[in-house]
């Protein structure tokens, strides 16, 4: 400890500090890809491919991560964009039995949908048959 400490640090983050606008950008992005304005390319370069590695090795941790991020989202659409987010990176098993950080974001990404009229997918349906 610092002779000028100020307590304890907190963990560094896996995420930059404009996590939470680039998951809103995708979020608006899903909800209306014509209308929303977002460079869908440069969204991808953000959120998908810097995590892929991330989310496959250490899914919980990373998704309780990703959940904490979004926990103050007044809006909305960073919360559906860190769901759709869940759905781009979960892979084989995992998109069948979701960790149970990622499927409290797609539950939240599902209850967005359904606030906005947007249609439900097969998989969201049947979201309550899942644990």
């Amino acid at each position: 400890m610092g002779l000028f400490s100020r307590g304890p640090k907190r963990a560094a983050s896996r995420f930059p500090h404009d996590i939470v606008r680039t998951l809103e950008l995708f979020g608006r992005f899903e909800a209306n890809p014509q209308g929303s304005g977002v460079d869908y390319d440069e969204v991808v370069h953000k959120l998908f491919i810097p995590y892929v590695e991330q989310a496959n090795a250490d899914p919980d941790g990373f998704f309780t991560d990703l959940r904490a991020v979004v926990a103050n989202d007044a809006g909305g659409y960073a919360t559906f964009g860190a769901a759709r987010l869940v759905w781009e990176l979960l892979t084989g098993d995992m998109k069948k039995n979701p960790p149970a950080p990622a499927l409290t974001l797609v539950k939240a990404g599902v209850e967005f949908k359904r606030a906005h009229g947007l249609g439900l997918t097969m998989w969201e349906m049947d979201l309550d048959l899942l644990p």
